[in-house]
């Protein structure tokens, strides 16, 4: 892995090996080691509407190296419903618990309903922050006062308390 290569574009790395961008993505794909690209090809146009969408709910990149995977659901709140105002907080809250669950079939989870599991955050939207970027991208977000996983007190005051409550979602 090349660690001169990150936050490169393509056509930085092509000139820096004197390459043609298709011959620099052939060179990189046969190196050892694993290869990892952000792609910028939505425009904010197109991501203001799309987080209008009744059907589009919040879903994390999972993958390491990438911001998303710890700050995706701050990054909406802070991003698309505090500073521009796109969403407002009931659609957020829906389409970051209760579609999530309806879509996937996960059964007594994603809404506040006796019999349910007790999966709740407290928070202050005022408060909440997305620290993660493509340096850090292992940063976790500010402002969960509590977080509590299957009536369990996993966060309080914004640190694990050594809680492990959670179960695998099978589907």
């Amino acid at each position: 892995e090349d660690e001169n290569l990150n936050g490169l574009s393509l056509e930085e790395i092509a000139d820096n090996w004197k390459l043609s961008p298709t011959e620099a993505v052939i060179k990189a794909l046969k190196a050892d080691g694993e290869i990892r690209v952000v792609s910028y090809n939505m425009t904010s146009e197109d991501l203001n509407n799309f987080m209008q969408q009744d059907w589009v709910m919040t879903g994390s990149d999972g993958t390491p190296g990438h911001p998303r995977k710890y700050g995706s659901f701050s990054t909406k709140m802070r991003k698309y419903y505090k500073e521009e105002g796109i969403i407002d907080l009931p659609f957020l809250l829906h389409n970051q618990s209760v579609l999530v669950a309806e879509t996937f079939g996960f059964e007594k989870r994603g809404k506040i309903k006796e019999g349910n599991f007790a999966d709740l955050i407290l928070f202050d939207p005022a408060e909440v922050k997305d620290h993660a970027t493509f340096d850090n991208p292992s940063e976790l977000a500010s402002g969960m006062h509590l977080v509590i996983v299957n009536g369990e007190i996993a966060v309080k005051d914004g640190e694990f308390t050594g809680e492990l409550a959670g179960k695998t979602l099978k589907h």
